[in-house]
């Protein structure tokens, strides 16, 4: 018995030295032949069982508490109409707005914003990914301009989406079919500035309701089967949030050859608004919905033989600013190149763009491993950078680079390591176009600062923001354009006063009365 316990004891000891030896040894990485970036890693068990969330330094958490502490009292000259007195005294820390031959970056849109006519309104088009997708993010940005520089409505209405929307509720009928130039893409290039394309048909399958209330132990009755029904119009509910107000909305359409009936009806109670013809148009049409502003909720219905390519609605105001939201779940940007270019321009003009912001980046973090992916990611957004420059010289573009997202690594969340080369891919991109550029990744702490962020409640590790998060990274943005605007402004005073009072000008000797001898 005793040598048992003996031998027991020398097992334990022989247990812990090799655990002790094993939790003491290092990684080690085997690469894979062939590979010049992939390689096979062998964790010890410290690594295997430390499940510990790396910390952040400060940086993250200062520059929060300074973002919410940050309200319109202690940044009350940023809303000011007259800010030349100012003079360049706040300069930004994340937004690079160069001067190249001599203008700068913005200055189109700010020339835009400081020139507004009653007819006219400024708009501003932010396309992005999930981050954007139901008007997160943009419905911020949106309600800040406006407080500043007027407008109303909502801007752009998608048909359909997978996302709700922050401003309203949508109820489409089954058989629209939603073409991106993401996923499901359309067979020409006639997209809606959106990227999107909505088209009827007569068709749709509708799922089967699961119904459990009649069923019964042992029951052999076969399940319902989804089935394909027959529709004579098109619907789409529109109800728009209280808080939403309009002077005019349009529907959007184009690339279409025959007559289409639209009938839109007031939801509250059924009335016949609208009865008119869509009649055939080859180029983008904007069609006034002209119903009283009113209403809050209506009902849009489409019949026909052949659907017209539908872009969605605008429900906007006739002048100040507007915000119009293009969020595509899961895109990178590149689809935006498949916009037919002379059409993309048509829209940018007719809506009276003055500025795009892209905000794309974070779909591509997890795959991009290799300074030669980065290299691709730069050559992919200078394309798009580009596109849109040369359709429309005038007007300006922001870029928003990668934000911070977090990936497990040896059982610790941390930043994914290519973001920051990420981000300087996107910079440089933005800077070669001739485009301006925030850097998300370090308005929110650099490195590790998603942790934070996590932690706080504004976001998650994955790099989508809560709607406090949402708020305090619209209100940055804001903040930091109109820094610039500030700029802008002292620039244009500062020339005004130079051609007023030319600084070079050598004043006239006056000579000397003297007495004639």
């Amino acid at each position: 018995m005793k040598n048992r316990i003996i031998e027991i004891l020398l097992i334990i000891i022989l247990v812990d030295v090799f655990m002790v030896a094993v939790s003491l040894a290092p990684d080690i990485s085997i690469p894979i032949p062939g590979s010049d970036d992939l390689k096979i890693k062998i964790m010890n068990y410290a690594s295997l069982t430390d499940f510990r969330i790396k910390g952040n330094s400060k940086t993250a958490d200062s520059l929060i508490n300074a973002y919410l502490d940050d309200d319109s009292t202690s940044n009350g000259r940023l809303y000011r109409r007259s800010l030349l007195d100012l003079g360049p005294s706040i300069k930004n820390s994340f937004l690079t707005n160069k001067q190249k031959d001599g203008s700068y970056a913005l200055d189109n849109f700010f020339s835009a914003l400081l020139n507004q006519k009653d007819s006219a309104t400024v708009r501003i088009e932010h396309y992005g990914d999930s981050q954007l997708e139901g008007d997160r993010i943009t419905c911020y940005v949106r309600d800040y301009f406006q407080e500043k520089f007027g407008g109303s409505g909502i801007g752009f209405v998608p048909f359909e989406d997978i996302a709700d929307n922050m401003n309203l509720s949508r109820i489409s009928s089954p058989n629209w079919i939603r073409y991106t130039v993401f996923h499901n893409r359309y067979g020409c290039g006639y997209y809606g500035l959106s990227g999107n394309v909505y088209k009827y048909s007569k068709y749709a399958v509708v799922k089967a309701k699961k119904d459990t209330s009649d069923t019964k132990p042992g029951d052999t009755t076969a399940p319902k089967l989804d089935v394909q029904k027959i529709y004579n119009n098109a619907i789409v509910n529109i109800t728009l949030r209280p808080t939403v107000y309009y002077t005019h909305a349009y529907l959007m359409y184009g690339h279409s050859q025959e007559d289409c009936s639209m009938n839109v009806y007031n939801l509250a109670n059924n009335q016949k608004l609208l009865s008119e013809t869509l009649k055939p148009a080859v180029g983008f049409t904007m069609y006034p919905l002209n119903f009283s502003t009113s209403v809050r909720s209506f009902r849009l219905e489409f019949s026909g033989s052949v659907s017209p390519d539908f872009y969605g609605l605008m429900i906007d105001g006739t002048k100040g600013v507007q915000v119009d939201n293009y969020g595509i779940r899961g895109h990178s940007g590149d689809g935006l190149l498949l916009i037919n270019p002379e059409y993309l321009a048509t829209q940018l003009k007719k809506l009276n763009v003055k500025l795009v912001i892209f905000q794309y980046g974070n779909n591509v973090v997890p795959s991009v491993k290799s300074d030669k992916a980065c290299a691709q990611i730069r050559e992919m957004y200078l394309n798009i950078f580009k596109r849109f420059k040369s359709v429309a010289p005038n007007i300006s573009v922001l870029v928003i680079g990668a934000g911070d997202m977090a990936t497990k690594i040896e059982g610790e969340y941390t930043s994914y390591p290519f973001i920051p080369k990420i981000k300087d891919a996107q910079k440089a991109a933005a800077l070669e176009a001739g485009c301006a550029y925030w850097d998300l990744f370090e308005v929110m702490g650099g490195s590790n600062s998603i942790l934070t962020w996590t932690k706080k409640g504004l976001a998650s590790h994955d790099g989508h923001f809560s709607a406090k998060g949402q708020k305090i990274i619209g209100k940055e943005l804001f903040n930091a354009l109109m820094v610039e605007y500030n700029q802008y402004q002292y620039r244009l005073g500062k020339q005004k006063k130079e051609v007023a009072s030319p600084v070079n000008k050598t004043p006239v000797k006056k000579k000397k009365k003297g007495k004639h001898k």
